[in-house]
């Protein structure tokens, strides 16, 4: 009896393109403003107007006396910006700026991205932009430079979550990985 010579697997489908650093920038911009728009309400009335009337006392009298508004403040920021990018990853693997520019994170093999990932890329640029608190920016900026050089254009926060960035399948420069 002849058996039959098995079938090889099909080919595993084409990775799409690693999404590029201005494409990335771009979403970052439009996550801000989107940010800047729930958090403004709160900040305005409860923060820059007493760190101003603070700063015109302090003038006055050379004592400034409300800046700690703006460090507590600062921290309900970072928590604000932590849960929209996990709970946006989680549930649609983009926050809306991604989406806007028609960028997805994925697994670094390609699947879609879990609540782990979720969790874990957004905690080291949280902890990096605590220093700005100080006015130190540098550790952020080295994290979102790292994709510039990287072969997966991936930054250090998509290294330790084990996340990629990539354009959405038929969007931008699908057949060139890095550009954008």
């Amino acid at each position: 009896m002849i058996e039959p010579i098995p079938m090889p697997p099909p080919p595993a489908p084409p990775m799409p393109a690693y999404a590029g650093f201005w494409l990335r920038v771009l979403a970052f911009v439009i996550d801000g403003f989107v940010l800047g728009a729930v958090e403004a309400p709160i900040w305005i009335p409860f923060v820059w107007v007493p760190l101003w009337r603070s700063v015109q006392e302090g003038m006055r009298t050379g004592v400034p006396q409300h800046f700690h508004l703006f460090y507590g403040w600062t921290l309900l920021g970072a928590a604000i910006s932590y849960l929209y990018a996990f709970v946006m990853i989680g549930r649609w693997n983009a926050t809306l700026g991604k989406f806007a520019v028609g960028i997805r994170v994925r697994r670094s093999d390609g699947t879609v991205a879990g609540w782990r990932e979720a969790a874990l890329r957004p905690i080291l640029q949280t902890v990096l932009a605590l220093p700005r608190l100080s006015g130190v920016g540098l550790l952020t900026l080295v994290d979102d430079l790292w994709m510039v050089w990287d072969k997966r254009s991936q930054t250090l926060h998509d290294k330790i979550a084990g996340t990629i960035v990539v354009e959405r399948e038929g969007h931008g420069s699908a057949t060139r990985p890095g550009v954008g």
